[in-house]
């Protein structure tokens, strides 16, 4: 954790499993399911939402997708995608549009709507570096265009792939596990 990390959210942990997270509380010691109704709640008090940092939709699964266009965006070619969510899909957005660099489908930008079709806030992916074998976005910028003002940055400083997980790593048993 970085300095600048909050103190109070120290040792919360995460998981999630399929479409369902849960988060552990150390002050509590116990484990919360995060309902579907809450993943548009902030992330840690941040502008980014728990569906925003989880990813519990999947474009090719929940939506669907139309090719709004080409434009270069931060000097690189991009695909403008709209993502309108199907019917049944357990999604958080009313639609999404996304940037997506045409080399390798990385994303540059998206816009996140409500059901009315107002934009709610808008994600920046920058300055892409090497971690291992993949170039990845280390810079994740959310603007808030509901609260004027209220950005939030997250920036990578390690990212490590491909590594040897042991079995069970991922359970909700390992969840309060001591740090």
């Amino acid at each position: 954790f970085s300095q600048d990390y909050p103190k109070k959210h120290h040792w919360h942990t995460y998981l999630k499993i399929r479409e369902k997270m849960w988060q552990y509380l150390p002050r509590a010691e116990r484990e919360v399911l995060i309902p579907s109704s809450m993943m548009l709640d902030q992330f840690l008090g941040s502008d980014f939402s728990n569906d925003d940092f989880v990813k519990s939709s999947y474009y090719a699964r929940d939506y669907e997708q139309k090719l709004l266009g080409e434009e270069a965006l931060d000097g690189h070619p991009a695909y403008k995608i709209e993502n309108i969510p199907l019917p049944e899909a357990p999604i958080t957005y009313g639609k999404i549009i996304a940037w997506l660099r045409q080399s390798d489908a990385a994303p540059l930008k998206e816009e996140f709507y409500n059901d009315r079709g107002e934009l709610l806030k808008t994600q920046y992916y920058k300055e892409f570096k090497t971690f291992g074998d993949r170039e990845i976005p280390s810079l994740w910028h959310m603007v808030n265009h509901r609260e004027s003002g209220r950005e939030t940055t997250i920036r990578l400083l390690q990212a490590e792939y491909g590594l040897p997980l042991e079995d069970g790593l991922f359970t909700r048993e390992r969840l309060a596990e001591e740090k």
